[in-house]
Order: C-alpha cells, then structure tokens, then sequence
C-alpha cells in the first residue's frame, strides 16, 4: 500500500468521514486538497501535507484528529518535510498572521498566549494542571 494510500485509511479510522465540512466532510476536503495540489504540480510532500492540514485542527476548525502532542504518529506516516507545514498551519494563529503574511513571512502560533497565560495563572493552580498545561502547549 502506497503511503498516500495508507494516509486515507488512516484519516478514515479517524473519523474524518463523519466530521461535518463545508462542501461535505472532513475526509473528502482533504482529499480534494490533495488531489488540487498535484494538479498544480507539487510534489509528494506537499501533497502528503495538503492530505493531512486539519489532522492538529486550525484556528479555523477546532476539531483534531490528532493531538499535537502526539506528531510522531504523523510524522510516521506522512514524514518529517510533510509534517512540519501541517503542523504549523494547525498552530497558526490567523488573526495575528495571515494579514501580514506575505510580508513579513512570519507565523505567529496560536498556543504561544496560552502558554503565556497559563504560566501567570500557575501560583493559582494545581501541580497536575501546571503539568497538564505544558504537556499540551510545548513549543
């Protein structure tokens, strides 16, 4: 089974066909992503990308299929160079980059306020949410 294959059926398994999208579900956006891109010529590890860019959810659709905390198991099935851009868009916070974007080429990332946030809310909180909090929000 060829990776791009495998990546389907994984996205199935995950549930991506019965998540409600604009223009049908999940699973069919991503799929048309994909198959957009190498129509446009991109390579493997775009497309790998373009297959997998909701998998951590984005600012836009908070909905996961996978827990950013857990990037190895992407990383595994689509590789490190296609990885990486999904897991930047997913953490893209849009308000702060997208107006600038072309400009500047900078990303700002949307967890970045919580982490800030919940570092001047640890006085008041558990050891486990401390924990908690940092397990989920990592750099």
């Amino acid at each position: 089974m060829s990776t791009y294959n495998g990546v389907r059926v994984w996205l199935r398994r995950h549930g991506a066909e019965q998540i409600v999208h604009p223009g049908g579900n999940l699973y069919a956006h991503l799929c048309r992503v994909s198959e957009r891109l190498a129509a446009l010529g991109c390579g493997s590890e775009v497309q790998a990308a373009g297959l997998t860019h909701a998998v951590y959810g984005t600012d836009g659709f908070d909905l996961a299929l996978l827990d950013g905390a857990d990037r190895a198991v992407l990383r595994d099935l689509v590789g490190v160079d296609a990885e990486e851009p999904v897991y930047l868009y997913g953490a893209c916070d849009r308000g702060r980059s997208w107006r600038e974007l072309a400009n500047t080429g900078q990303v700002f990332h949307r967890c970045t306020y919580f982490r800030e946030l919940f570092a001047s809310w640890a006085p008041l909180a558990s050891e486990q949410v401390i924990r908690d909090a940092q397990r989920v929000l990592r750099p």
